[in-house]
This record gives C-alpha cells, sequence and structure tokens, in this order.
C-alpha cells in the first residue's frame, strides 16, 4: 500500500500539465483576433464598388450645366447688355436733364460756382453734350445764344467771357475747338449742312489766329491774344488732337495733320 502511494501520487501529478495547455487554449483563443482586422478589408473591398457606382451618377449632372451653357448663355447675355445699355441710357438722359435744369436759361450755360458768368467753353460743353445726347433743340438754343452774344470780335471766333455784356473779348483756343467740332458733329448728326459751314468758319478762323508756326512745326496757342506775348503761349489742357483730324477732313487748305503731330509730340 505504501508502494502503491507514489505511483498514485506520480499518477496524481501527471495532470499537472494540464494547466500548461491553458495558455495555448488562450493563445487559440486570441487567434480569432485577426477577425476584426479583416472588417477595414471588407469595407475597403466594399469601397472600390461603392466609388465606381458613385461615379456614374456624378457624370449626369456635370452633363447637365453643360446642357444649360449650350442652351441659355447667348440670350441671356444679350438680355443683360440690353438691359445694362438702357440702363446707362437712362442715367445719361436723367443727367442730361438735370444739367439743363440748373445750368442752362435760355441758350445761355451759366457758371454758378464762377459768380454766375458764362464762358464760350461752357457753351461750347453744352453744345457737345447735346450732340451726344441728340437734342438738337437745345443745341440750335444754345449755339444762337452764342452767335449773338460771342461773336462781338469781327472774325468767327469767340470772346471767352460775359456776364450781362462780354466782359473779355479775347479769344480761348479750347472753347473755339470744341464749338467746331460740335458744329462738324450736328451736321453729321442732324443732318444739317448750315452747321457744317458754320464750322468750317470758326474752323479757318482758328487756324489763321489761333494755329503758330515755328520751324515749320504748327502749334495750337492758348488764344489770339497768346501770339502777341514776348514768348507765345502754349496750354497743353487746351490741344485736342482728335479734334484736329476732324477738321482735316474738312478743311483741305490747312495742314491740320501738322497739329496732330504737334500735340502728340507735347503731349
Amino acid at each position: 500500500a505504501a508502494a502503491e502511494n507514489p505511483a498514485q501520487a506520480a499518477s496524481e501529478e501527471e495532470p499537472q500539465p494540464a494547466p500548461r495547455e491553458e495558455p495555448q487554449q488562450t493563445a487559440s483563443e486570441e487567434e480569432p483576433q485577426p477577425a476584426p482586422r479583416e472588417e477595414p478589408q471588407q469595407i475597403a473591398s466594399e469601397e472600390p464598388p461603392q466609388s465606381a457606382t458613385e461615379k456614374a451618377p456624378r457624370e449626369a449632372p456635370s452633363e447637365k450645366p453643360q446642357q444649360t451653357a449650350s442652351e441659355t448663355p447667348q440670350p441671356n447675355v444679350t438680355e443683360k447688355l440690353s438691359e445694362k445699355r438702357t440702363v446707362r441710357l437712362d442715367v445719361l438722359e436723367a443727367l442730361w436733364t438735370a444739367y439743363q435744369f440748373h445750368y442752362i436759361d435760355g441758350g445761355r450755360v451759366v457758371s454758378l460756382d464762377e459768380g454766375g458768368i458764362t464762358t464760350s467753353e461752357g457753351q461750347g460743353y453744352a453744345m457737345l453734350r447735346a450732340v451726344w445726347s441728340n437734342d438738337p433743340n437745345t443745341f440750335e438754343r444754345v449755339w444762337d445764344w452764342t452767335k449773338k452774344n460771342l461773336r462781338v470780335r469781327g472774325d468767327h471766333l469767340f470772346a471767352w467771357k460775359w456776364k450781362d455784356k462780354v466782359l473779355d473779348r479775347h479769344s480761348a483756343t479750347d472753347a473755339d475747338t470744341d464749338i467746331a467740332l460740335a458744329l462738324l458733329l450736328a451736321s453729321r448728326r442732324f443732318e444739317s449742312s448750315s452747321y457744317e459751314s458754320e464750322a468750317r468758319e470758326v474752323i479757318d478762323d482758328i487756324w489763321n489766329l489761333e494755329i503758330l508756326r515755328v520751324n515749320g512745326a504748327f502749334y495750337p496757342i492758348a488764344g489770339d491774344w497768346a501770339r502777341r506775348e514776348p514768348l507765345a503761349e502754349l496750354h497743353v489742357a487746351y490741344l485736342a488732337p482728335y479734334a484736329y483730324q476732324e477738321f482735316a477732313k474738312v478743311d483741305k487748305e490747312h495742314r491740320w495733320t501738322g497739329a496732330v503731330d504737334t500735340s502728340y509730340a507735347i503731349l
């Protein structure tokens, strides 16, 4: 009995390795851990078809704007341009109406910021604006007043300053140029040959009295008075090569292209 005890003890000790198998079982239990790692793979594998299926519907809306652009831009652009042009014309007409109300009195342009005087320059501005605004009636009123009150020199140029009477009989080249240009433009827009004839008279005297020849070049001076100074006076702001180009079309006797060249050279 005593001898059997060790054998029994040994047999009883043999199951001791059993608990060692528990970590193996634990390891075997850990093996399923990669299973959750497969989920992103499944998600990743599922994403391509999703993105592929998403591309198809994305192309459809991209085609819609193309169809819309091909169908609608020209009418829309035309309508917008027409609306803008209408608005601009309305604004210009409103400004011209306001200008007449505040500054033009029976054909006389009143300089409110200069004590109510009238200048040949202001008359020329109003005549140009009347042409651009397609207002022949106002043009005629301003031109008629200008002839009756400022053409007092014995030639076809204009006294530059007036208030109740002529205050200065000297001419101003910029004003004479504006008036002549306005007459030319009015003759075309209002289809009046008389305006062109009157423009030619002014243009001729501008050349004779307000253009100075120096070393073969032609310079527009500040006024008829400027050539009598020890040194002829020229105002850069008075130069108007755009007007001289128009004068050259109707006055073939004088070299207006020379005045164009010298003006650009100075500018």
